[in-house]
């Protein structure tokens, strides 16, 4: 019996052991040879559960955001610089939300974090319509107050009428983003 127990135990730490090495090399697990695809964002942690539990602060162009946000409409070619800040000057300068550490991102210098109500009006939407139901490549965006978007992957807004929209109204806002 204790064999077998031992034998369960070797097992469960080379398991994990070799999850860790595939997220190391930047691999998909399972797969040796494969890379990841370089368009997507990547972040590596020891522990997944450690950054669901204690996620870090992300701010963008000074703009405190959600992980979603940033992973979703913030393109890697549109970074000039990220800056991981895990000690005390991180609560330093947020405080006590940075306390599981920062990450820092600067884009481009030409390039513009705007806000859903910015964006709208970039695009000439008039205000009667910014309350609109939005989608963004036929997503329905839930939470209006914390969505972020770098003007540069935009290919065009617009209003839209019919019966057949997505989320049953006769007028949506619809985004589109340009295809990487």
């Amino acid at each position: 019996m204790k064999q077998l127990y031992f034998s369960f135990l070797i097992f469960a730490f080379a398991a994990t052991a070799s999850a860790q090495e595939t997220d190391v090399v930047n691999k998909a697990p399972g797969i040796h040879n494969q890379a990841i695809d370089p368009k997507t964002i990547r972040i590596c942690v020891p522990s997944r559960t450690g950054i669901i539990a204690n996620p870090p602060l992300w701010v963008v162009n000074d703009v405190l955001m959600k992980w979603d946000i940033v992973s979703n409409y913030i393109r890697p070619a549109s970074i000039e610089s990220i800056d991981v800040r895990k000690d005390a000057s991180s609560i330093a300068l947020y405080g006590t939300s940075g306390q599981n550490g920062v990450v820092i991102i600067k884009l481009k210098k030409d390039l513009q974090l705007l806000n859903l109500n910015e964006m709208l009006k970039n695009f000439g939407i008039s205000k009667k319509n910014r309350d609109l139901p939005v989608f963004i490549d036929k997503k329905e965006l839930v939470n209006r107050d914390d969505f972020f978007i770098v003007k540069d992957i935009v290919e065009s807004v617009k209003v839209v009428t019919g019966r057949n929209q997505p989320s049953g109204q006769n007028k949506v806002i619809q985004v589109a983003l340009k295809p990487l």
